[in-house]
């Protein structure tokens, strides 16, 4: 151990906790070995996984009350994914975390990520210009390859990060500006 001269006391802190151990002690240890030795049948994983599926529930931003989302099928989504490319406003761009791209060794923009989003904006402009020229062709081409469900998971990515920076920019508008005062 350390000599004489050094402090051994030790440090006054809370016991430890776990989740486990604090529902053990909420709920006693007699309900513990009941449910050990007496064990109720749990249905199959399948069953699970489809009433874990059917519970998933969508909070309503105005009442916060929650409701059930009806289950989509992939010819709607389909639609929805070409309303999106049809829009007039156009695809929201794909883009990676904020990166610094430009100035003295910050040599990002020719990295990896940098490129791959750049490709898939690349290849959503084509999109969007294939869908204008040849509208029931490229329909048919997405739907034949199922490649549409790579671009959807893509634009829904773009929303969340569009919505996210639209978000954080409603913040810092709002953000009071401080402003020191010189006393004379």
């Amino acid at each position: 151990g350390y000599g004489e001269g050094w402090d051994t006391t030790p440090i006054p802190t809370y016991p430890k906790r776990s989740p486990v151990c604090d529902k053990l002690r909420r709920s006693g240890s007699e309900a513990l070995l009941c449910r050990l030795r007496n064990p109720e049948p749990r249905p199959k994983p399948r069953a699970r996984a489809l009433a874990a599926a059917a519970a998933v529930a969508v909070s309503s931003p105005t009442s916060g009350s929650a409701t059930v989302a009806p289950p989509r099928s992939a010819r709607l989504q389909f639609e929805d994914f070409i309303e999106a490319l049809s829009s007039p406003i156009g695809p929201p761009r794909c883009e990676g975390a904020a990166r610094i791209t430009s100035g003295a060794g910050n040599h990002l923009g020719s990295a990896g990520t940098c490129r791959h989003y750049a490709r898939i904006n690349e290849e959503l402009a084509e999109l969007v210009a294939r869908l204008k020229f040849d509208s029931e062709g490229t329909r048919r081409d997405l739907q034949a390859s199922q490649s549409w469900m790579y671009y959807a998971g893509q634009l829904h990515h773009a929303r969340k990060q569009a919505n996210r920076r639209q978000v954080a920019a409603t913040r810092t508008a709002s953000t009071p500006s401080f402003v020191a005062h010189a006393s004379c």
